[in-house]
């Protein structure tokens, strides 16, 4: 879930917030804490990926050089 599909549920919470909708806002509330929740886990899962590679690339490179010292 993107940040601006994020931002539109907020934006709907805050309008039923301002206009005093009571059945619209719990349910908005619980949307857009799950809508953050998604946003935040699938932002971690790219990061840790970013992290995974660059570990395997830092790790093949060491290794690397490792065995051409033995050569």
């Amino acid at each position: 879930m993107s940040i601006d599909e994020v931002m539109l549920v907020a934006e709907d919470y805050s309008m039923a917030v301002h206009d005093g909708r009571d059945a619209d806002c719990g349910r908005l509330h619980k949307a857009l804490r799950a809508a953050i929740k998604q946003h935040v886990a699938e932002e971690v899962a790219k990061e840790r990926e970013e992290c995974a590679n660059a570990c395997e690339d830092v790790g093949t490179t060491r290794w690397d050089e490792y065995a051409a010292s033995y050569n």
